[in-house]
């Protein structure tokens, strides 16, 4: 089973996840949802995961080059995934340099997950 972390602060973007996740690969998963930083950071203290699917904007801040930081210096081994509804903003570039293994559109979630992204 993957152990999934999804950090949005849109609630509805979680409800989205969870369909997406469910339609893709069944019941293979484990699915933790927040909707801050400071959420995040205090479940990846507690909880090792997988996978980490991270929206680049996280009120209050500007951008993943503000939270990720942070988020990397808990998450472990797990792979982290920029996901965004803009992914043309020029940040992205440094994505890789982040640590940042890709960015994904968020309306192309499920045409990634369905194409094996989360396969081990």
């Amino acid at each position: 089973m993957i152990s999934i972390l999804l950090i949005d602060d849109d609630n509805f973007q979680h409800v989205i996840f969870d369909h997406i996740l469910k339609s893709c690969i069944g019941d293979g998963y484990a699915l933790e949802c927040t909707s801050s930083l400071e959420s995040a950071l205090a479940v990846l203290e507690a909880t090792r995961f997988d996978a980490i699917f991270l929206d680049n904007r996280l009120t209050p801040f500007k951008d993943f080059r503000e939270t990720f930081p942070g988020i990397s210096a808990v998450a472990g081994g797990a792979v982290t995934y920029l996901i965004s509804s803009e992914i043309e903003d020029p940040c992205f570039r440094e994505a890789a340099d982040y640590g940042i293994a890709k960015v994904i559109d968020k309306f192309e979630l499920k045409n990634e997950v369905s194409g094996g992204l989360l396969d081990r």
